[in-house]
């Protein structure tokens, strides 16, 4: 009986393991992905290089924005090394690197008032970006949450001459249906509004998952273990008193 109580302890330690084991931690989720290995268009327009690209979309739930990026093509180099498009700020210097803004309803007409209507923004550089998912360049964020409505993305490029996006079949996370987007050069004018162009990007934090099917061998395991426990505490009450 001993050796069968000893087998049922082991026992319950191996399920708790097994449960904990099979509890991860989730990674950001990408908001937008290609389906394939896209196609990259690199600009070289001269003075009117595209200055900026948007992506409309719908959301039908609530999401949680841990990052902004852009499409790079895999590469931290095609970050614009400089910021002689950006308005310069109050009191401040040019901005380096590209700008990516997230607002909601009507996109502005203008570039020049991303940073007034945007909810939120971030600054990509090549010194604090990083790559995910292969081909963009990421900056993480405050979470910002965004519930459900309508909402446009914009890259304003930093130098229009180094900017690079694609136009090729992409994917959108769950409950997020993408609208079409377009670019535009620096005079402002836009092409692409009925397709998918893409430049901008965001990370979210993953959807909630059912709980997993090891959960129950977890709380069975912590349920044996409780068991043991208190039997235990029990004998050594009863042998005191029989002593």
């Amino acid at each position: 009986m001993r050796n069968l109580s000893k087998f049922a302890f082991v026992g319950a330690v191996g399920l708790v393991g097994i449960g904990a084991w099979a509890l991860p931690a989730a990674a950001d989720t990408l908001g937008v992905q290609f389906t394939g290995t896209p196609n990259s268009t690199s600009n070289n327009a001269g003075n009117d290089g595209t200055a900026y690209g948007y992506n409309l979309m719908d959301i039908n739930t609530t999401i949680t924005v841990t990052g902004l990026g852009e499409f790079v093509d895999g590469s931290l180099s095609n970050i614009s090394a400089s910021g002689g498009q950006m308005p310069i700020p109050a009191g401040g210097s040019t901005p380096a690197g590209d700008w990516v803004y997230v607002g909601s309803g009507t996109v502005p007409s203008s570039s020049n008032s991303f940073g007034s209507s945007a909810l939120f923004s971030v600054e990509i550089t090549a010194a604090d970006a990083s790559l995910a998912g292969t081909y963009w360049a990421f900056t993480s964020i405050t979470p910002e949450v965004l519930t459900a409505g309508s909402y446009w993305i914009a890259v304003v490029y930093g130098d229009g001459n180094t900017s690079v996006f694609s136009t090729s079949a992409v994917t959108s996370e769950a409950g997020i249906s993408l609208l079409g987007g377009a670019t535009c050069s620096e005079s402002s004018a836009c092409s692409g509004t009925t397709g998918e162009t893409f430049g901008p990007n965001f990370e979210t934090d993953p959807p909630t998952t059912p709980l997993p099917a090891t959960l129950p061998l977890f709380a069975g395991g912590l349920g044996l273990l409780g068991f043991f426990g208190r039997r235990k505490k029990q004998k050594a009450s009863a042998a005191i008193a029989a002593a």
